[in-house]
């Protein structure tokens, strides 16, 4: 377990792009290597599918390594009362409350390509 916590750890580091990482890190190294091992997650998506749909509960932070996703959120959860709907590409992370929090997602997100 300690060598899987250790790889995961390995190939997220480099996506994950917060500071606080960073000096937890020096601090905790085991920490912050079980936080990510059990908060983030890398999957491959078809375009049309869906990585999570309104209520699910947020379960992992999703980096966005290749192609472009839609978020989509309906006005009843929107907190402007306005359906929303975001462009979501390479570079990005979906779901960063799941690292920090229990959180129930507000809306959905589908592959585009």
């Amino acid at each position: 377990e300690k060598m899987q916590r250790q790889l995961h750890h390995e190939m997220c580091k480099k996506h994950l792009r917060y500071q606080i990482l960073v000096w937890w890190e020096a601090l905790d190294i085991i920490a912050v290597q079980t936080l990510v091992q059990n908060s983030v997650n890398f999957l491959v998506l078809q375009q049309d599918d869906t990585l999570f749909h309104v209520n699910d509960d947020a379960r992992y932070t999703y980096v966005v390594l290749r192609g472009d996703f839609k978020y989509f959120q309906e006005r009843q959860t929107a907190r402007g009362k306005k359906s929303i709907t975001l462009n979501v590409d390479a570079g990005n992370q979906i779901s960063e409350a799941a690292m920090w929090c229990h959180w129930v997602h507000t809306g959905s997100v589908e592959a585009v390509s």
